[in-house]
């Protein structure tokens, strides 16, 4: 390499190094900027996840430690101590609210929380099935045309306790004296690849009971 190239050459490095440190001057101050952002955030982030966690467990003990109170009126009292705008799990502390009141003798109440967890369109549909589900057992002398209404909402496809819900609505089709269509509620049961064993027995034995064979697949006409 001559002496003229290796001039250069120093020369094109020095000017790179120039510009390098020039940029840095002007945009270092905000690069550092963001790479402090960026790792504040994280660091944020991360710890909102463990308080959240931690808040949760906490939750959740304390749920569980008022949950063992025997007496249904103590019960409720460390319940409703437990209720506020910053419980971060409003519905199973609804549905212990609901339990302690109907043991404690107060139906009207019960039903009131479950139908506000059934109304709730802001609530997973997995819990306001549970409510209709547990208002029917707190009200097993309800007409059948209303546990219809509660339980025909409940036996879509995608329905959470789809096969539980056609069970209880044979049960009321039954008692209607529609026993054609409770038939058709149970081989939907015994078609279903999800249902269980025990499930698929008692359906089975409900279609005996009313003269259908459960082995048939077509109609009982």
């Amino acid at each position: 390499m001559s002496q003229t190239d290796s001039f250069v050459e120093e020369v094109t490095e020095e000017l790179r190094r120039d510009r390098l440190f020039a940029a840095f001057r002007r945009w270092g101050p905000f690069v550092l900027a963001a790479l402090v952002l960026i790792v504040g955030a994280s660091a944020w982030n991360e710890w909102r996840r463990h308080e959240a966690e931690r808040q949760r467990q906490e939750a959740g003990d304390a749920l569980r430690a008022a949950l063992a109170i025997e007496a249904p009126q103590e019960r409720l009292a460390a319940l409703d101590r437990l209720a506020g705008p910053d419980w971060p799990a409003p519905l199973p502390l609804a549905f212990a609210r609901a339990a302690a009141e109907a043991e404690a003798g107060r139906p009207e109440e019960a039903e009131g929380i479950l139908r506000a967890i059934m109304d709730d369109a802001g609530a997973d549909q997995i819990y306001r099935d549970l409510a209709r589900l547990r208002l029917l057992s707190l009200r097993p002398g309800m007409a059948p045309e209303e546990r219809r209404a509660l339980l025909d909402p409940m036996v879509g496809p995608d329905a959470p306790f789809r096969l539980l819900a056609l069970e209880q609505r044979a049960v009321a089709w039954i008692d209607a004296d529609a026993p054609d269509k409770a038939i058709a509620d149970l081989r939907a049961i015994l078609a279903d690849p999800l249902a269980t064993g025990d499930l698929r027995f008692r359906a089975a034995e409900l279609m005996r009971a009313l003269g259908a064979d459960p082995d048939r697949e077509g109609g009982d006409g």
